[in-house]
């Protein structure tokens, strides 16, 4: 379960959107809040056209009215504030976490040109790839109402360790925000496995017996997960693409309208090599929905 959420915060507006996730999660998993602020050294004066939080008393200041705010009083909720200043603000996230231990981090997505600005930005592509739990990356909310659950959990999956890894953490949120889910297996064509970029290594016939020896195991394992699923109460559905694994989950998403995708990711040196090649970076750099990244080896804690 996700005991113990840590929510960073960079004091603006938007990345409030993220209080209402964590906050709502918290509350349907019967688990603890921890916001947190960092002061930053050599801070610009402002930060998405607000004020930028100087002191530790102007951040404590600022979190306790954002409990008052947002956080009902049945939520445990710290405050964390980090008042040594910092000149990487990634790197003492992850400090963060080995301190605090959270089992998830929630952030929030800022600007207009949503995940690929977030994702690529340095201090957030930082922290998901030093992340060893589950991080979800919030798209800010329409400001009229509070964050009241996702209503449909798109999961793409293979038998790679990273997707199987993914499959617990996206089925317990999907739980929490009795959420429909959509497990979604992209299965290359021959066609496909060249035009993506891959590099053809058998003969053509070959290929389509191996794809299609591929699509009868991929068909198998998703029968068995998601049995176990609808067994526990919960509405999933199925599908098998065949095709660019890419463009066949962004279309899967669109098709079902997910408003949120579950992606495994595989833990590397450098946040670099995190990105490089990473079909989750690609989903992520196209996509207007949040976003969960799991990383292998590393789903919800017992």
């Amino acid at each position: 379960m996700f005991g113990h959420i840590l929510i960073p915060l960079d004091g603006s507006a938007a990345g409030e959107a993220a209080v209402g996730v964590g906050v709502f999660l918290a509350g349907r998993s019967g688990g603890r809040v921890t916001l947190l602020h960092l002061i930053e050294a050599e801070a610009p004066a402002a930060v998405h056209g607000e004020r930028h939080l100087r002191t530790a008393a102007e951040a404590e200041e600022y979190l306790r009215n954002l409990v008052a705010r947002l956080v009902p009083a049945a939520i445990p909720v710290t405050c964390h504030v980090h008042a040594p200043l910092v000149h990487d603000v990634a790197d003492g996230i992850a400090q963060h976490m080995l301190e605090l231990a959270p089992d998830l981090i929630v952030m929030s997505v800022h600007g207009s040109h949503g995940l690929r600005r977030l994702l690529f930005g340095d201090m957030a592509q930082q922290v998901a790839a030093r992340s060893q739990v589950p991080v979800i990356l919030v798209r800010e909310p329409p400001q009229d109402h509070a964050f009241t659950g996702w209503k449909c959990v798109l999961i793409p999956h293979n038998t790679d360790s990273a997707h199987e890894d993914a499959l617990p953490a996206g089925f317990e949120v999907a739980r929490l925000c009795r959420a429909r889910t959509h497990v979604v297996m992209a299965v290359e064509t021959p066609g496909s496995v060249i035009g993506d970029g891959g590099a053809a290594t058998l003969l053509p016939s070959a290929t389509r017996a191996v794809l299609e020896l591929t699509g009868l195991d991929a068909e198998r394992h998703l029968k068995k997960h998601c049995d176990e699923m609808q067994a526990a109460g919960m509405t999933v559905t199925t599908e098998i693409c065949r095709g660019a694994i890419v463009p066949s989950i962004r279309k899967a998403a669109a098709r079902v309208g997910a408003d949120l995708i579950v992606l495994g990711t595989h833990g590397h040196a450098g946040t670099e090599a995190f990105w490089e090649g990473s079909i989750a970076a690609r989903i992520c750099a196209g996509s207007d929905v949040s976003v969960m990244l799991v990383p292998a080896a590393h789903g919800p804690a017992e």
